[in-house]
This record gives C-alpha cells, structure tokens and sequence, in this order.
C-alpha cells in the first residue's frame, strides 16, 4: 500500500490515539485535530488523502464538515470516513 496523508478529527483526543498510532506504523503521514475548522486549515497546507470525521463534534458536526469538502472542487479526490462514539441509531443525510 502507499503511504498516505490523512487528517483524523476528533474533539476527543483519547479516540484519535488508536487510529493515529495504527496508520502511524502502516506508514502513514497522519494529522490529528480536534476540530472540523483545523481540519480544513490543514487540507490548506497539505494534500490530504483521507480524513476521518467524528460526526458529533461540538464546534461544527462531521456532517457540515462533509458538506463543505464536497462542495470543493479541489478535495474531490479526498475519501471521506465519518464515524461516532455513539451508541445509538443516527439518521444521516449528506446530500
């Protein structure tokens, strides 16, 4: 696999921890942040390959987040994965 460039965006630092160290030793350049706005102001200063968005963040959600990376033509190629911690059903509309 090629070494990617990811972001992981968490407003709790304790779940970006496993995912970070993991990629981390797959070989990847891995970002951490806890919000979707640093999120956005690195994919300003770095390629980004994927990002993956906490959907229940207190500043602005995963989902608007989403949102904002889609409506830009330049992220296209960027995979976005969207999780939560939460245990229960969640209804999600992207689009």
């Amino acid at each position: 696999m090629n070494p990617q460039t990811l972001i992981i965006v968490d407003d709790a630092h304790v779940n970006r921890l496993l995912p970070s160290i993991l990629l981390k030793q797959a070989g990847h350049r891995v970002f951490e942040c806890g919000t979707g706005e640093q999120a956005l102001r690195l994919m300003e200063l770095y390629h980004v390959d994927q990002v993956l968005l906490d959907i229940a963040m207190p500043d602005r959600n995963g989902l608007d987040i989403c949102r904002q990376i889609r409506r830009m033509p330049q992220y296209a190629h960027v995979r976005l994965i969207a999780y939560t911690a939460h245990a229960q059903p969640l209804e999600v509309k992207l689009f």
